[in-house]
């Protein structure tokens, strides 16, 4: 990372140090477990999880959701693991605990977590249902590549307020800009920040690299390696505006270009990813509620996306040369 020599870091440095130790008080039992080499199955994933009462509730009626349920509810965490997977189980606690472990870092310096929560979950419903189409073992590091591809913005927001207020104005709402500029103006940016934050509180290499990479051009070639895989998959799912801007043409077009690389299956691949992703996001959100207050309606997330993506008219490229796509995209976080 390479400090612009104006900048004072001191404030960032407490802050990132800060988090990090918070981090790893909520996060040690959990990242020394699921992230080991060797998978663990429902049962140990259950008995880890048991540390953390205020999640049993919350992760058992995810388990009985429609997406999930069998018509004969659950009513354990061990039970809860075997009907949502080790893996499902484990990335949404981890997601939910460091979302906490901001929180408390980050409101007393008078930065809200509410926003990155609120569009990192709806960009890892996104990831996950895109992995699922393409390999179901990676379903778990994509909701967490999609969740934390942002993680870095409320540390940056919260150590420089005026440079980033001055930032984000300027940038436009374009999310590239906005990073470009961060950069030149700190020698840093939100990505820089998100993973030290992740390395010190000793989350995946295999979800760390995606992270970093997410603001850069994947491959379109289908792969196999898992690495890259994430890689694509973050890279859409930060591409792609959600909420208020789910009927961003441009972006939906890029979308398709990774879309067919996966496997076939009945409909429009688009269309079912999007459908899975409302489905997701409609079964987690109320869990991570005191973040993101009301969550948002399936419309609200999908709706303009559901509309407009047969009829996908001007490339990505052409928008952004055209200055359209930063104005479309003002409200991006």
């Amino acid at each position: 990372m390479t400090s612009a020599p104006t900048v004072d870091f001191t404030n960032y440095r407490e802050l990132l140090a800060t988090a990090i130790l918070v981090a790893k008080v909520r996060l040690s039992p959990m990242t020394s477990r699921f992230f080991d080499r060797t998978p663990i199955g429902p049962m140990e994933t259950a008995t880890v999880l048991e540390r953390y009462p205020h999640l049993t509730m919350p992760l058992i009626r995810i388990a009985n959701t429609v997406q999930y349920g069998a018509g004969i509810p659950v009513t354990s965490l061990s039970a809860a693991a075997v009907r949502l997977g080790p893996d499902r189980m484990q990335t949404i606690a981890m997601a939910y605990e460091l979302t906490r472990a901001l929180a408390e870092v980050m409101r007393p310096a008078g930065v809200d977590v509410g926003e990155f929560c609120h569009k990192g979950l709806l960009r890892a419903s996104l990831g996950r249902a895109m992995a699922m189409m393409q390999d179901r073992n990676i379903a778990g590091a994509a909701f967490l590549v999609g969740y934390l591809q942002d993680v870095g913005r409320p540390l940056i927001a919260a150590a420089f307020p005026e440079e980033y207020r001055r930032l984000s104005d300027e940038s436009e709402g374009c999310p590239l800009r906005f990073a470009a500029m961060k950069y030149h103006a700190l020698g840093m940016n939100h990505i820089h920040a998100g993973v030290e934050l992740l390395e010190g509180a000793r989350f995946s290499k295999l979800v760390i690299d995606a992270i970093g990479r997410h603001h850069t051009n994947a491959p379109t070639t289908r792969a196999t390696d898992a690495s890259l895989m994430l890689w694509q998959i973050g890279y859409v799912t930060g591409l792609v505006p959600v909420g208020a801007m789910a009927d961003e043409a441009g972006a939906l077009s890029m979308a398709r270009r990774y879309l067919p690389s996966m496997p076939e299956g009945a409909g429009d691949p688009l269309a079912r990813v999007m459908r899975a992703a409302g489905e997701e996001y409609a079964d987690v959100a109320e869990l991570f509620g005191e973040f993101i207050g009301e969550r948002a309606g399936r419309g609200q997330l999908l709706g303009g996306m559901e509309r407009r993506h047969e009829s996908e008219t001007v490339s990505t490229i052409d928008r952004l040369k055209s200055g359209l796509f930063a104005h479309e995209s003002a409200n991006v976080y």
